[in-house]
């Protein structure tokens, strides 16, 4: 197996009114998402910010890679 690799993720709302759900991180490509701090779901308020620490577990083969995601709000 591959190894990991650790993203500090911050997050900051434009909304002016409405609270956004964080539900869930994705990502492609190979990777996958092992654990996220601080535990998910997490409610964003209106003009909030939260950091987030991605712990993504990588392919076991070399070379170049492209890593894409999704952030899932409700």
């Amino acid at each position: 197996m591959g190894g990991s690799l650790t993203i500090t993720l911050g997050l900051t709302s434009t909304a002016a009114l409405l609270n956004h759900n964080i539900d869930d991180f994705t990502v492609t490509g190979g990777f996958s998402v092992t654990s996220v701090s601080p535990t998910l779901p997490v409610t964003l308020a209106p003009s909030g910010s939260q950091t987030f620490t991605l712990t993504i577990q990588v392919p076991s083969v070399t070379g170049s890679y492209s890593i894409s995601g999704t952030i899932v709000t409700t």
